[in-house]
């Protein structure tokens, strides 16, 4: 089986044996998966020692927010080397510091992460830089909710990394979502498989079961021999009803032509960028029940 991928980045040979079984796998995930989650619940965790699971990381983010609370974790994925996408909301919010930015120095990136620290095949990364585009950091506008994490490590020469904006996604597509959920295990990946139910120039919208922590996880689209991530899942179903497609659907953020280009320009920077903090063991957050759908 021959992996495609975007620019001429290559794949390890246990990325191409990880695609074998994520064509197994396709098999397993069968039943629609509901707009929420509520019930049933469809997801179905999955043992992250193989690609484009391995290539799925948790991002961990130290320190509390203005509120005094945790500021906890997120999803994201390798898309080159050292390369990290992710929601803008993962790598900027001024609800939650007051910069904006998150500091890097202290965040953590995990690919494969499997239960526990213990249990990270791959080890942990840290961060040297992150982006954001101007329209998710002038005003975080969700159309604009993409962000990129700069590694200190390649390990994605070594766990392979998903394409992208190589398919433009249509209503009725299959899709996947794989993340770090909150409402179950910590550090446990958790897999929904739904179909596209409606797009627009800057989001797509979908009836994957997702949950909070899952920002920034890829949607997954399986070509026939290989899978392109076509957009960023960012956020759960909106409780105001003014919007319809917001109000009864899990949404992310598109990839773009705009997108494509900010992730590829990004991955081009050669800057140093902020030396990491020394390898720390991440807070413990206990899970929580994922918040039902809107009434």
């Amino acid at each position: 089986m021959r992996f495609t991928h975007s620019s001429s980045r290559r794949r390890p040979l246990s990325a191409l044996i990880g695609g074998l079984f994520a064509v197994l796998m396709t098999l397993v995930f069968l039943a629609p998966a509901g707009a929420t989650v509520s019930d049933p619940d469809n997801r179905v965790q999955v043992s992250p020692t193989s690609f484009p699971y391995n290539a799925i990381v948790e991002i961990t983010i130290p320190g509390n927010d203005l509120n005094g609370k945790p500021i906890g974790r997120c999803t994201g994925w390798l898309y080159a080397a050292n390369m990290v996408a992710t929601a803008g909301h993962c790598v900027y919010d001024k609800t939650a510091v007051a910069t904006g930015y998150f500091d890097t120095k202290g965040i953590r990136v995990w690919p494969g992460i499997n239960g526990s620290t213990t249990n990270a095949p791959y080890g942990s990364c840290g961060v040297v830089k992150s982006w954001a585009p101007t329209g998710w950091t002038s005003g975080q506008s969700e159309y604009y909710d993409y962000g990129a994490y700069k590694l200190d490590c390649n390990v994605g020469n070594t766990t392979g990394f998903l394409d992208y904006g190589m398919y433009q996604t249509a209503v009725g597509d299959f899709t996947r979502i794989c993340g770090y959920p909150r409402g179950k295990a910590i550090d446990t990946q958790w897999c929904s498989d739904g179909h596209v139910q409606a797009v627009e120039t800057y989001q797509a919208y979908y009836d994957n079961d997702t949950c909070k922590r899952m920002s920034g996880s890829p949607v997954m689209y399986w070509t026939g021999s290989y899978w392109s991530v076509t957009a960023i899942h960012t956020y759960g179903r909106h409780s105001t009803t003014a919007y319809y497609n917001h109000y009864t659907y899990n949404h992310g953020t598109r990839i773009t032509s705009t997108v494509y280009n900010d992730l590829s320009t990004w991955a081009r920077d050669t800057s140093a960028g902020t030396p990491p903090n020394p390898p720390a063991t991440p807070a413990y957050i206990a899970p929580t029940a994922c918040e039902p759908p809107p009434a």
